[in-house]
């Protein structure tokens, strides 16, 4: 609800340009991101992650490693 008359919204968009238009979200293409594994912004965070499984869950040695696909980090069990 807007509390401004119609006339006032109208001189705001003229005199600082601001113009509406309604998009069709049908024609935007979403981020698909490239790597199809979880990702972590950084080490640290993917080091938390792989302390938290060892100390719930029964998996195998875990390591955190930089894709060099998508930049970002991801687990692997698989030792290097």
């Amino acid at each position: 609800m807007s509390y401004f008359s119609g006339d006032f919204e109208r001189s705001i968009i003229r005199k600082y340009k601001v113009a509406y238009k309604t998009s069709n979200f049908k024609s935007l293409d979403p981020i698909v991101p490239s790597c199809n594994k979880k990702m972590y912004n950084s080490l640290e965070d993917a080091q938390d992650i792989i302390r938290y499984i060892k100390e719930n869950r029964a998996v195998r040695d875990l390591e955190a490693y930089e894709c060099t696909t998508c930049g970002m980090w991801h687990l692997t069990s698989k030792s290097k």
